[in-house]
């Protein structure tokens, strides 16, 4: 996977070759010309957030200015922060949901698979729910500092938490009846910055833990409630 891209063009005898070189630690994708495919119109960079633990990647992209050969511009606002190699089918950890569900990607291989609990409380100016997947630049994600413990496995999930199919009490689930899916063994908040209707606005996320009693079960991460400040 390529991590440096340099386009470059003969000038002249004393100038050499010249264009613009770009470095993405993790990687480099490039958009070509629609109407020739030869020519390279965009570049999107992905550098690593150090040692994150969910490999996130800083990313900026840069398109090439109409009419001239070499010269690309950033695109202001574009910048986010993404997944380094696309999202996992689950995130494992409380800050990857967040980032996932922001970059557009709705429900993990988890249960429930929706990343929002059925009861989870928005702000309006975040309409997470819309069927169509919304996507949101990321200014700065934060990891948890700490992880609040309930004693034991927590509690039963509620029809209001997971939905009724999933619920202890539901005779027509899908799953076995001997699976019950337990909530709030743990809850955690991460706290983003996001660029909303055209402001940089700080989220804080409030995530529970579920994880089902059958056998070599995933703890997997779901989002309770948001606050926007």
């Amino acid at each position: 996977m390529p991590t440096r891209l340099s386009i470059f063009r003969w000038a002249s005898p004393t100038a050499g070759y010249q264009g613009p070189h770009f470095v993405g630690d993790a990687r480099i994708d490039v958009g070509m010309n629609s109407d020739d495919n030869t020519s390279i119109d965009r570049v999107i960079t992905y550098n690593r957030l150090r040692n994150h633990r969910s490999l996130l990647c800083e990313v900026a992209e840069h398109v090439r200015e109409i009419g001239t050969p070499l010269l690309f511009s950033p695109v202001t606002g574009a910048e986010t922060v993404d997944f380094c190699f696309g999202a996992p089918a689950e995130p494992v950890y409380p800050e990857g949901v967040v980032v996932a569900l922001l970059r557009g990607k709705k429900e993990g291989n988890g249960l429930p698979a929706g990343y929002l609990l059925e009861n989870a409380v928005l702000p309006p100016e975040l309409d997470l729910r819309n069927s169509d997947p919304q996507v949101f630049n990321i200014v700065s994600v934060g990891n948890p500092s700490s992880v609040e413990h309930n004693p034991g496995l927590g509690k039963p999930c509620t029809p209001q938490q997971v939905g009724e199919a999933l619920s202890p009490a539901s005779t027509t689930s899908a799953t076995p009846a001997t699976w019950k899916l337990w909530c709030s063994r743990e809850r955690v908040s991460v706290t983003t910055r996001i660029l909303l209707n055209g402001s940089v606005r700080e989220a804080t996320w409030t995530l529970t833990s579920i994880i089902s009693d059958r056998p070599n079960s995933d703890l997997i991460w779901r989002i309770e409630a948001v606050e926007l400040s």
